[in-house]
């Protein structure tokens, strides 16, 4: 279960500490909660179909970029502006990155990468997170307004 959201940028820091830590449950959840979020914007970024294999791959990456020993959510820092949502975006926006360096050295080096890297336009794939990213918070929030409005 998702503790509760404990700041103004509605991120759940606890969701985040409890996943740095290894907590499954927690870790379960994060995914859960912020794929969506990665998934939107790496499709919007890329062009691709949800499913596709590169896009799962992509995905996992940034998981793995989170949850690896020393990852990138032990590194996380509540008060650091922009709050959580630009600490995501930089985690996934430089694995697409990372992605797309190495699908241009296999193409260069004659090999046929799934992933054509075709010109994008940043800002609509940025604007694409948020919006994705407003829709998990939202989401969330409605989640914890009905769980809190149950009776005992």
């Amino acid at each position: 279960m998702i503790a509760t959201m404990d700041r103004g940028d509605s991120t759940c820091w606890t969701l985040v500490r409890d996943a740095a830590a290894g907590d499954p449950e927690s870790r379960a959840d994060f995914c859960r909660l912020y794929e969506p979020v990665i998934q939107a914007y790496l499709q919007a970024r890329w062009k691709l179909p949800a499913g596709h294999d590169d896009l799962r791959d992509a995905i996992q990456d940034v998981f793995l970029q989170c949850f690896k020993p020393a990852g990138a959510l032990q590194r996380v820092d509540a008060s650091q502006a922009g709050g959580f949502r630009a600490f995501l975006y930089g985690i996934a926006r430089n694995v697409a990155r990372g992605a797309e360096a190495t699908r241009r050295k296999t193409s260069r080096q004659g090999g046929s990468p799934e992933l054509e890297v075709e010109p994008f336009d940043e800002t609509s794939a940025s604007r694409v997170f948020d919006h994705a990213f407003a829709r998990v918070i939202t989401r969330e929030a409605r989640r914890l307004l009905a769980e809190r409005a149950r009776p005992g």
